[in-house]
């Protein structure tokens, strides 16, 4: 490869994001922990990155564009969501394709969400455990009574699936105080 730089283990580095840590110089490094490997961005093409990064979010709000908004079948919705992440995808993949390979990169701290919770207080993560079970009851009592939903058994099963996802949030965070 003719983009290959060899990391050196005593470069300060900072994380920043899942997967994406800043180093001394301030470029960031974006490591796919599967492959062993770090790509080093630019400092020019920062935000297309961070852009490609959010292709999934992009994809379900394309599907809810279409559906919600234009009123379009369920099946072209969800085909025009997965054209547009097909299409992110691959231009992400393309992008990391131009960038320098950082290779014998290895994170000096992995994070992960409870350990990076325990830096915050505990107010902070009681409002997010009262937010997240709040939006949980308030879906399903949504769901119970709103004649448009009950009558549509799918939106009745994705307001439980969002439930119990919100709920688990709750659960993660309460958690979190629990193991300080």
């Amino acid at each position: 490869m003719k983009n290959r730089l060899i990391y050196n283990r005593t470069m300060k580095q900072d994380r920043i994001g899942n997967r994406i840590y800043r180093d001394k110089k301030g470029y960031l490094i974006y490591y796919i922990p599967k492959r062993k490997i770090g790509y080093q961005i630019r400092k020019d093409q920062e935000k297309v990155f961070k852009t490609y990064r959010q292709r999934l979010s992009i994809a379900f709000v394309t599907f809810i564009f279409f559906f919600l908004l234009l009123k379009v079948n369920i099946y072209l919705s969800l085909f025009a969501a997965f054209a547009v992440y097909a299409l992110l995808e691959y231009r992400f993949r393309k992008l990391l394709n131009t960038f320098t390979r950082v290779t014998n990169f290895t994170p000096e701290h992995i994070h992960t969400n409870l350990n990076t919770m325990k830096d915050e207080t505990v107010s902070k993560i009681g409002l997010r455990i009262l937010l997240y079970a709040t939006l949980s009851i308030l879906i399903i009592v949504n769901s119970c009574t709103n004649e448009a939903i009950r009558s549509n058994s799918l939106a009745v099963y994705a307001s439980y699936g969002i439930s119990a996802v919100s709920a688990l949030f709750a659960v993660k965070y309460f958690l979190a105080i629990i193991k300080r």
